[in-house]
């Protein structure tokens, strides 16, 4: 009995540390935990037609903007307003009762998607946002747009407004515009990048040692604030050529990176 006993304890002892383990990292080491104790995650919801991502794209951009943090996907639903049993005026990102005029062209467009649990494609939309008049706008694509874009909306809701520009919520710019404006460009990228090799110019010259072809660079992320940049070269003499390099633009830094 006392063997046995002995291992019983034993065996709690474990499954309470294992326990106690997980909770401490699901809660303490999480990067979301709050600091008085309690984790702003909430429980992912795993219904069909759930919003559990969303993505903001650019071509100014280097890489996209991605979030499948709860506390934000759970506030923009795509099974809301036209189309849906759930017919609120406000919902998703719009408002759904209002028409508006295209904004200016010199404002510029993102590509929003939502990826909802179920569905193989995401539901799309375009956002755009006017900060001189505080204005965000969403356009639902139509049927002469992108013709496989609205085929795989259509197939997610159909709303009856698709080709209108319509007002985007307040909510939705609050949460956009701050990611919008903290994320990485290629322009930020490609000044830090030139800023290196203008001071060491003999470090960052081209494989094939003729002039680099700014205009042409190509960029991936590597982090949110630092950018892999391709830079070919004018007359490349075969292959590898050009410059690949790293730039950091929070610290400035930069560095060779390939096989050369």
């Amino acid at each position: 009995m006392p063997r046995l006993r002995y291992w019983t304890v034993t065996l709690a002892l474990l499954a309470f540390a294992q326990w106690a383990f997980h909770s401490y990292r699901n809660s303490v080491l999480d990067p979301e935990f709050l600091v008085y104790g309690q984790s702003n995650r909430l429980p992912e919801v795993t219904e069909k037609g759930h919003t559990v991502m969303i993505m903001i794209e650019s071509p100014r951009f280097v890489g996209k903007i991605e979030t499948g943090n709860p506390a934000i996907t759970n506030r923009f639903q795509v099974l809301a307003g036209p189309g849906t049993a759930d017919n609120t005026a406000r919902s998703l990102i719009m408002d759904w009762t209002q028409r508006l005029a295209a904004p200016g062209p010199e404002l510029e467009r993102y590509r929003v998607s939502f990826y909802l649990v179920g569905y193989v494609s995401p539901y799309v939309v375009l956002y755009s946002y006017d900060p001189s008049r505080k204005q965000g706008y969403v356009y639902l694509p139509g049927r002469t747009d992108e013709p496989a874009l609205y085929r795989s909306n259509q197939l997610i809701v159909i709303r009856g407004v698709e080709g209108s520009w319509l007002p985007a919520l307040e909510s939705w710019n609050d949460v956009a515009i701050p990611m919008i404006e903290g994320t990485m460009t290629r322009k930020t990228a490609l000044a830090v990048a030139q800023a290196c090799i203008a001071k060491a110019p003999g470090k960052y010259q081209s494989i094939g040692g003729s002039p680099l072809n700014f205009d042409k660079a190509t960029f991936s992320s590597a982090s949110p604030v630092r950018a892999i940049i391709h830079i070919p070269e004018n007359r490349p003499k075969g292959e590898p050529n050009g410059l690949a390099m790293f730039a950091d633009v929070r610290t400035g830094e930069c560095g060779r990176v390939g096989v050369e």
